[in-house]
Formats: C-alpha cells, sequence, structure tokens
C-alpha cells in the first residue's frame, strides 16, 4: 500500500517550502490542500517539494491545482519542484506540466522568485 503522506515545511527566500513524502491520495489531498490555503494567508508563495512523492492520485492532483487557483487568485504562485521521473510522467500524461511552473530543484524554483 505504501508510505501515508508526510510533510515538512520551512521558509525559503520569498517562499514556503513544503516537502511532501508518501502516498498523495484521497485520504489526504484535503487536509494538504486546507495546509497550503492556510500558507498562502501568510505568503504568497509556496513551492511544492515532489521529491518524495512515491504515488498521486487524480485528488492530490486536485488538491496542487485548487492551491495553485488560491495562490493565483492572491497574486501568489505554487510552484513545483524536484519531481520524480514517475511524477513526471503523470503531469506530462494529464498535461499538468503545462499549467505549473516545475523545476528541477527547490534551490531553482526558489531563484525564479527574484527573477
Amino acid at each position: 500500500m505504501g508510505e501515508p503522506l508526510g510533510f515538512n515545511e520551512y521558509s525559503a527566500g520569498k517562499a514556503i517550502v513544503i516537502e511532501l513524502k508518501g502516498r498523495f491520495d484521497a485520504s489526504v489531498a484535503l487536509p494538504v490542500k486546507n495546509r497550503m490555503r492556510s500558507l498562502l494567508d501568510d505568503t504568497p508563495f509556496i513551492i511544492a517539494d515532489l521529491g518524495q512523492i512515491s504515488f498521486i492520485d487524480s485528488s492530490g492532483l486536485g488538491a496542487l491545482l485548487a492551491s495553485l487557483r488560491h495562490a493565483s487568485r492572491r497574486g501568489g504562485d505554487l510552484r513545483l519542484a524536484n519531481m520524480t521521473e514517475k511524477i513526471q510522467q503523470v503531469f506530462a500524461l494529464i498535461r499538468l506540466d503545462h499549467v505549473f511552473k516545475i523545476y528541477p530543484d527547490v534551490k531553482s524554483a526558489v531563484q525564479s522568485l527574484k527573477e
């Protein structure tokens, strides 16, 4: 079945980085979406580090999309970083790689906010 989702947060420049680890599925999508919305009340930029995500389903993708819309309405952004090849393939398959700004690592995502 896999490891349940866990996450850690830290500040990096103008953003808060949220490191997600494990399975990002329906059982955790709502709490993650609510946490991201809460973080967006304090900062306009979130970087989601997906490097330790082992699985993502439509609920996890929906939580990311809802968070992106929420950030955009507030003049901010949700950027994705450090995706595994498996997760990149999911995003490419459903063309979400054209919706999100995706970076190879967190450092690049943080740097992009300085430009």
